[in-house]
């Protein structure tokens, strides 16, 4: 088998180092014909026969493995010598290298600048909005609160402070602290005493269901 023509690709180093180019492996195959040289002929067997006779094909492609490699290393050096450049163009190279690495770091830093300041001004901006917007709300609540407050106020004035007075003097309740709750259990309690079915004063009786019909509307619950 012939595989001179897959070397012209290859550097030497790939042809010398590699466990598994073909000179290596020409060279194993050699090797183990000689070692079978050195047996009696009575003692070989078919294979190991076959494998001798094929000892001049063998060093016939050892020949042009080596060929190919000493082709390449002359070309090798021939590249050496039309590519090397004087210490001072090795230099320009390199400060050019480094002066276009520099603008680009200063450009890549610039746009990283740029973004995030784009970025700083759209988060200012949102939360900006965003506190317009809670004020805005805010104060619409404020408002309605005192809408709802004054709204209160006006209900409440349209009762007399007299009469109001009065009942929670009936009632035995604080006009600060009218609640529902309260009443009721004034009122139950209060019922208990001057209800007609237990020997209460009608009377009375009326004027407790009054006055608690009428903090019931005053406190608007």
């Amino acid at each position: 088998m012939n595989y001179t023509n897959n070397f012209n690709c290859l550097k030497v180093e790939q042809l010398s180092d590699s466990t598994s180019n073909p000179l290596r492996k020409y060279k194993k195959k050699l090797k183990q014909i000689q070692e079978l040289e050195k047996k009696s002929s009575s003692k070989l067997s078919k294979n190991e026969i076959d494998k001798i006779n094929s000892k001049e094909n063998i060093l016939a492609e050892i020949r042009k493995i080596e060929t190919v490699i000493n082709n390449i290393n002359n070309n090798n050096n021939n590249n050496k010598k039309l590519n090397k450049k004087t210490a001072n163009e090795l230099e320009k190279e390199r400060n050019a290298y480094i002066e276009e690495q520099r603008k680009l770091k200063e450009e890549k830093i610039k746009q990283h600048n740029l973004f995030w300041e784009q970025k700083t001004k759209e988060k200012l901006e949102k939360e900006r909005n965003a506190y317009i917007e809670e004020q805005r709300k805010l104060k619409e609540e404020k408002t309605k609160e005192n809408m709802k407050r004054e709204e209160e106020e006006n209900r409440k004035s349209e009762f007399n402070k007299k009469d109001i007075r009065e009942a929670c003097i009936i009632l035995n309740v604080k006009k600060s602290t009218l609640n529902k709750e309260e009443l009721n259990k004034k009122y139950k309690k209060l019922s208990l005493v001057n209800h007609p079915d237990k020997g209460g004063n009608e009377n009375k009786m009326k004027e407790i269901n009054k006055s608690k019909d009428l903090l019931f509307n005053y406190i608007g619950e």
